[in-house]
């Protein structure tokens, strides 16, 4: 009895052909699926520090720039200082007004001295405004002066020339010995930047201490009184000679 031969099967109905198939559309997937997933990993981890970093670099950049601007413009202000002549913010009909006043009030049925003093108080107002403040030491002058004079236009120009030309003269004074250096630090102690005071109180020492050494000490009367008014007075000069000065001139009296 012999086998009928049967047809041979399609290979895509094999099952190995299935389990091929399979496999490579798996691995086709997963590799599609990785390199789209790379790609877009890729691209922010690029372009992150494009997009950061300039922004990083301009706020560090500006920021010392605009310090250094702010610096420039504060510079020159402490530089310049903040001086100003303050007759200027006195206006002309305020200090008219207060001239009137005060001419009326000193001179009150003397219409010719009132006038004399308004013309000299507005000459001297109209001076003032042009006076060019610009120094620490200017300010203060000028400051101290109205303080103590008010409206009084003829006074505060007076005390401020005065001072101003105080204060000049000193700085030509030339302190070569230990004595007229300790005068002038005496009178800068007791009068500070009354610089007219200073003078006056430096002046007077040194005038009474040059005298002081062409005295002649040739008695026992005068080497006691001597010693009595330095003794009493020390380093003031001024009062160590009207001390001696006025006990020689009892003591002459007494016995002449």
């Amino acid at each position: 009895m012999t086998r009928e031969n049967k047809p041979a099967r399609p290979f895509y109905e094999k099952w190995w052909f299935w389990l091929l198939a399979t496999v490579i559309i798996v691995t086709v997937v997963n590799k599609g699926y990785n390199s789209g997933s790379g790609s877009e990993k890729a691209v922010p981890a690029e372009k992150a520090p494009a997009v950061e970093e300039p922004v990083e670099t301009a706020a560090a950049v500006e920021a010392p720039a605009q310090s250094a601007e702010d610096s420039q413009r504060e510079k020159p202000s402490s530089e310049k200082g903040t001086f100003a002549n303050p007759i200027l913010s006195i206006s002309a009909d305020e200090a008219a007004k207060a001239i009137q006043e005060k001419a009326e009030a000193d001179y009150k049925d003397d219409y010719v001295m009132q006038e004399f003093v308004i013309e000299q108080q507005t000459k001297a107002y109209e001076n003032l405004k042009n006076y060019k403040i610009d120094s620490d030491l200017k300010q203060k002058q000028i400051e101290n002066a109205i303080n103590k004079y008010g409206k009084d236009f003829s006074a505060v120009q007076y005390e401020y020339d005065e001072q101003m030309a105080a204060y000049d003269a000193l700085q030509g004074y030339n302190l070569d010995t230990d004595v007229k250096k300790k005068q002038m630090e005496r009178a800068e102690n007791k009068w500070n930047k009354d610089y007219k005071m200073v003078k006056y109180e430096y002046d007077k020492q040194i005038a009474a201490y040059e005298a002081l050494q062409n005295y002649e000490l040739d008695t026992k009367v005068k080497k006691k009184q001597m010693e009595l008014a330095e003794d009493k007075w020390g380093d003031d000069y001024s009062m160590v000679k009207y001390e001696y000065d006025e006990q020689m001139k009892a003591y002459n009296a007494k016995h002449n």
